[in-house]
């Protein structure tokens, strides 16, 4: 029971995308979102959230984003 608090609790804090500042966010799993307009899946642990795309050769592409989200 607490692990679905905690989902609801982080799909919360991450209101938009860190990237386009989209609201298409989606949970995935309990640490892992995805974002549906820029196509990028977000891992948020320990106050960091990386940042997972692909690049044009089709290998998947790690950044470290440690600014704020934004609150919509």
């Amino acid at each position: 029971m607490n692990s679905v608090k905690e989902d609801v609790e982080k799909k919360n804090r991450m209101r938009c995308c860190p990237v386009c500042q989209s609201r298409a966010i989606g949970l995935i799993s309990k640490n892992r979102s995805y974002c549906a307009d820029c196509c990028v899946e977000l891992t948020d642990k320990e106050g960091t959230i990386k940042i997972y795309a692909l690049n044009r050769e089709g290998t998947l592409m790690q950044k470290i984003y440690k600014g704020e989200l934004c609150d919509v």
